[in-house]
């Protein structure tokens, strides 16, 4: 009799442990299923040792090497502001994510809402972009290295149910360099990428700092267009040394890219 006592008790302490599981489990996925949509913020730092393409018709290729990916770090400004706080990383950027009822897929990325300065810092650098031999021996060094630093104010991706994707990102670039020593013997020093109101306003505000580049690319059997919506900016560049000479700086004000269109295929 003991014994079944203390089946029964068991039984029903199992019952009632599995009743609040299913319980909590079933609030979690109306939880989840409730939700219009998706949120990702992105937190990264990257670095890939190297990148290689090989044309598969002559074994030639092109390889990238020492690509770092992260936050501007120890930099004093960002975009007009002082002390921005930089950390190594890619960080306090929120995606959101919603999948329409006609299946239209849009993302939406944008600074977190109070953090910072309202604009993500990120830091690309890259070593050696050369060509490489059959076989994968080094060849000719286009470039020695790139370190470009700026910052981003928002992304955007649509896809459209004809495959078609809408690309926006609004960005600014404060800081350039070019490395191109062993090819040309040039380098671009401290160029800059703003909105096409940046060059000639005396008190720039951050969205003047900022150029938005709107891509259209659509997939054809042969292969992909990609059409600019939306491409227009000021450009500079502080300044350009040949060989052991300095030629001076640039500036390109309202360059206009829309209604270019490129076709990109194999061979």
């Amino acid at each position: 009799m003991k014994k079944i006592a203390f089946s029964l008790s068991v039984l029903a302490a199992s019952l009632s442990a599995q009743a609040e599981l299913t319980e909590l489990a079933d609030f979690d996925l109306t939880n989840v299923s409730g939700q219009a949509g998706v949120d990702i913020i992105l937190d990264v730092a990257l670095d890939i040792g190297s990148v290689q393409y090989v044309d598969t018709d002559t074994g030639g290729g092109l390889r990238i090497e020492d690509i770092h990916i992260g936050g501007g770090e120890g930099r004093t400004s960002l975009l007009g502001f002082s002390s921005p706080g930089n950390t190594s990383r890619i960080d306090n950027f929120k995606f959101a994510i919603d999948v329409l009822a006609n299946g239209q897929m849009r993302i939406q990325g944008a600074p977190v809402a109070g953090a910072g300065l309202g604009v993500v810092d990120f830091e690309i650098s890259t070593g050696a972009i050369s060509t490489t031999a059959a076989g994968g021996a080094p060849a000719a060094t286009i470039v020695d290295s790139i370190n470009m630093y700026g910052g981003a104010t928002g992304l955007g991706i649509i896809v459209n149910n004809d495959n078609s994707v809408y690309l926006t990102t609004t960005v600014g670039i404060e800081d350039l360099d070019i490395d191109m020593t062993s090819s040309l013997s040039t380098r671009i020093k401290d160029a800059f990428i703003a909105d096409s109101d940046f060059i000639g306003n005396p008190f720039p505000q951050v969205e003047n700092y900022t150029a938005q580049f709107t891509f259209l690319l659509d997939a054809q059997p042969d292969g992909i267009n990609i059409d600019f919506v939306n491409a227009k900016f000021d450009m500079g560049i502080g300044m350009v040394e040949i060989g052991d000479g300095q030629i001076g700086s640039l500036l390109l004000d309202d360059v206009n890219l829309n209604g270019v269109s490129l076709h990109i295929a194999g061979h």
